[in-house]
């Protein structure tokens, strides 16, 4: 091989390594997890940086877009015309596999590979040089954005929310599962996302399993009942259980006890009669 020959090697190795730079960055702008980079970010500049071009995100994908096309096709070129010297028959044939070949697996693959397993160590090693490249092609991406503005504006799209609630789930059984948290913290969590759609009837107790009180009962008997239930209120109910006429607070019992209070309909509080499908956030 000539000096020629060398040269041109050379030069296709550093686009290839520009390629796999860029692939690296995608991959890694992607994946990054942006709680841990908040983290990092309060004494780490380049932290910092890689949540400042995230801000951005739509400019960065396409000014990583635009350069890794141009060396790509550069990279295709390049291997094209030296390889093609090599081979006598077929010579195009080969060297368009071997463009392939070395674009995918050396262009793509393998960064994208390496920065999936450390994607915030990835993002920051690339930001301070993504920068410089975001701020080349700005002028670029200002005209894409007009592009894409006159595109869309017959499109009234709708804004959705970045997290669905059964995406946040999933991601709550996967942290459970990596042991990053308990089930009692990941139960906490579930009841915290799911407490707007949880209705009366989903936290209704079992009538057989109600601790009421009768409106003639003793007192004694009715303090019993707050001690061995654990209730800090209970029903009060006249004959029968389905006729309730109100509900004794154990405080008020408690008073009312102080004071020498016999008969207890004098404390009972008023008691409100939902629907079944009642939203127990409207409740509060």
């Amino acid at each position: 091989m000539d000096d020629d020959g060398i040269s041109q090697v050379a030069i296709l190795i550093i686009v290839l390594l520009i390629s796999a730079y860029f692939s690296a960055s995608e991959t890694a702008f992607q994946k990054f997890n942006k709680s841990r980079m908040k983290n990092l970010a309060s004494n780490n500049k380049k932290a910092a940086l890689v949540l400042k071009l995230d801000d951005d995100y739509d400019n960065l994908m396409s000014t990583i877009i635009i350069f890794k096309s141009i060396v790509n096709v550069t990279a295709a070129s390049l291997v094209i015309f030296i390889f093609s010297k090599m081979f006598i028959n077929n010579e195009i044939l080969i060297s368009t596999v071997l463009a392939i070949f070395f674009i995918i697996i050396l262009g793509e693959l393998i960064p994208k590979g390496l920065a999936n397993i450390a994607p915030e160590k990835a993002a920051m090693f690339s930001a301070p040089t993504m920068s410089i490249f975001l701020q080349i092609c700005s002028p670029v991406n200002f005209l894409l954005a007009i592009c894409k503005e006159m595109i869309y504006k017959g499109f009234k799209a709708e804004v959705q929310p970045s997290v669905y609630e059964d995406e946040l789930r999933t991601m709550l059984d996967e942290v459970e599962n990596e042991g990053v948290i308990n089930k009692n913290e990941s139960d906490l969590i579930r009841s915290a996302i799911e407490f707007n759609e949880t209705v009366a009837e989903d936290i209704y107790t079992p009538r057989i399993d109600i601790v009421g009180v009768e409106e003639n009962e003793s007192l004694e008997s009715i303090k019993e009942k707050f001690i061995l239930s654990g209730y800090s209120r209970l029903p009060v109910f006249s004959g029968d259980m389905d006729n309730i006429i109100g509900v004794l607070h154990e405080k008020d019992f408690y008073q009312g006890l102080n004071r020498k209070e016999k008969d207890i309909k004098k404390l009972i509080s008023k008691t409100i009669f939902i629907t079944p499908n009642k939203k127990i956030s409207e409740l509060l």
